[in-house]
């Protein structure tokens, strides 16, 4: 492919994030020819990647988020995705080793100093992260297999104090699909959810608020400027407070020692018969609430969602309360499914 050859010969001389952020005509020129070409042919030279590997940092960024844009406009990431992917981990590897423990993680000690070549590769990391994320949030087999590489994790969680955009990686990989049924403990009402690209339970409890709204008792109408944030992170990034207190299922009452814990990731949500299950009971502590920082980063390829599928008829909802030794008060009411 003599497009990608022209392009590798010019990021063979890129020097510094400055060549990537003020592209010069040629780089534009020969980036959409490579582009046009690809798209074309959908086919890369058997090479390709250990010629990138030996490109200067930013030369190498360069075509991966080139690689990144093609993924965006609707080519198989499973062609560059990989590939990408090794890059990363290869230039990870560059920077000081991590901690050996978490005891020495949490110290208060400033992280070593990066030399001239670790430097270079910090600079230019945020690019090579935009493109892993734009691949890998399109590979559910693939980002699925590494969700749990617990090491990884670590290592990105201690790089990132050298690169913040780390964390679009690390937060990608928190992220999780699930099923949930929510039970409202004084009602014995029960809804049958769903939720993508979810981390922590304090995303989870906003976006659970916001599907419910005046639904079930103790809710009421969305503030426009948390949903804003809290499932795009747009508008005035604005925190979250609690309407009711998240139980765990194996409490048949509201109990602070058996809360589900905003803090935690969504994996900690105890699971009964495929479903994750949390009970909805009346606030039996203060005002909680929890800050926009547990909504983000954004990820325009992960977005976060969760959706009411349903609410039970009323006999399987007698049938979970049975099963969690709840006894509802429910008042007289029209329950719609009989």
């Amino acid at each position: 492919m003599e497009s990608f050859e022209h392009l590798l010969a010019i990021c063979r001389k890129m020097e510094g994030i400055q060549n990537a952020q003020k592209p010069s005509p040629e780089l534009i020129a020969a980036s959409e020819g490579f582009m046009r070409a690809f798209h074309a042919t959908r086919e890369l030279p058997e090479r390709a990647f250990r010629a990138i590997a030996l490109l200067p940092p930013t030369g190498a960024a360069w075509i991966a988020v080139l690689f990144g844009s093609c993924v965006e406009r609707g080519l198989d990431p499973t062609m560059t995705g990989p590939g990408l992917w090794n890059l990363l981990l290869s230039w990870l590897e560059l920077f000081p080793p991590s901690p050996e423990s978490e005891e020495e993680d949490e110290d208060e000690e400033a992280p070593p100093e990066l030399n001239e070549v670790q430097a270079k590769h910090a600079e230019a990391l945020p690019m090579l992260c935009q493109a892993v994320v734009s691949h890998v949030a399109r590979m559910p087999e693939f980002w699925e297999q590494r969700r749990r590489d617990w090491p990884l994790h670590r290592r990105l969680g201690f790089l990132k104090s050298y690169v913040p955009e780390l964390e679009w990686i690390l937060t990608l990989l928190n992220k999780r699909d699930g099923r949930l049924m929510v039970v409202h403990g004084e009602s014995g009402r029960v809804l049958e959810a769903h939720y993508q690209n979810v981390a922590n339970c304090f995303h989870l409890f906003s976006l659970l608020q916001i599907a419910i709204g005046k639904q079930l008792p103790g809710g009421r109408e969305p503030d426009p400027q948390v949903v804003a944030t809290v499932t795009n992170m747009e508008g005035h990034q604005s925190g979250d407070s609690a309407w009711w207190h998240y139980g765990s299922p194996f409490s048949k009452e509201a109990n602070i020692a058996a809360s589900i814990w905003g803090e935690g990731h969504v994996d900690e949500i105890p699971e009964i018969d495929g479903y994750q299950v949390m009970i909805l009971w009346p606030m039996i502590v203060g005002h909680r609430s929890w800050d926009a920082g547990f909504f983000g980063p954004a990820i325009e390829s992960a977005m976060p969602k969760l959706t009411i599928l349903r609410e039970l008829p009323r006999s399987e909802a007698q049938s979970w309360c049975q099963r969690l030794s709840l006894q509802p008060k429910p008042k007289k009411r029209f329950w719609p499914f009989g």
